[in-house]
């Protein structure tokens, strides 16, 4: 008869390795915890977080109109398949493709005015979710702290 014993990985790692290991745990819980939370308050709306993003995006750019790429380039969830959320979203009224006049090869994105209307609305309603429950435990100066802490993890 085969045993096996079972082990603990984190228990061979040193305090420093485990609150390393534990401080990536809480951030993918608490990731999760803001991504349900986000998917709760948008389902009301017909629109995922991945659309949400997409919106996000769209309001945010310099130009007008960017192209699908531009979208994609910077979503939050790399495996999102930003022509699809396009095409969802352009189903739903909230955004408009155009083929480029310069790249037939390229579809260029805008928001239309109830897209920008109905991004209007989740964001406050996330915004205040958000703002209020961390605005609970954590203080502005904390959150700077975080976000820098956040901003040099991103960029290695």
């Amino acid at each position: 008869m085969h045993t096996t014993m079972k082990t603990d990985i984190a228990s061979n790692l040193d305090e420093k390795e485990q609150e390393f290991v534990q401080f990536g745990v809480n951030i993918q819980t608490f990731a999760s915890t803001l991504l349900y939370q986000a998917n709760v308050i948008l389902k009301p709306y017909n629109l995922t977080f991945q659309q949400y993003n997409v919106l996000r995006i769209l309001v945010s750019a310099e130009k007008k109109e960017v192209s699908v790429n531009y979208i994609s380039a910077r979503m939050m969830d790399k495996n999102s398949n930003g022509s699809r959320l396009v095409d969802k979203l352009e189903k739903k009224g909230w955004v408009k493709k155009e083929e480029s006049l310069t790249d037939k090869r390229t579809v260029n994105v805008q928001i239309t005015e109830s897209g920008i209307q109905l991004l209007d609305v989740v964001y406050k309603i996330i915004l205040s979710e958000y703002l209020g429950k961390m605005s609970k435990v954590i203080s502005p100066e904390e959150a700077q702290i975080i976000n820098l802490i956040f901003n040099r993890m991103l960029k290695s």
